[in-house]
């Protein structure tokens, strides 16, 4: 056991840098996602039932603007 375990507070704190660390992670992987949407090609899109312009669109969110299926998992 460390001293950091033995501490008070520690497990809120701990708890707390994993929220963060899990939402730092879900926005890097939405910039990721919309960083290869938008290097697709239009027959690729076609592919999955996208146009141009709806690419463009959701590309040009904000990172924190995430989709709503994201905002129902649980980041708590």
């Amino acid at each position: 056991m460390t001293l950091a375990a033995t501490l008070p507070g520690h497990r809120r704190s701990r708890g707390l840098f994993a929220r963060i660390a899990h939402g730092l992670g879900l926005i890097l992987a939405l910039r990721r996602e919309r960083a290869g949407l938008s290097r697709l090609e239009d027959h690729r899109l076609a592919d999955l039932g996208l146009t141009a312009a709806e690419v463009r669109d959701e590309t040009a969110r904000p990172v924190w603007d995430a989709p709503q299926r994201w905002r129902s998992h649980e980041c708590r």
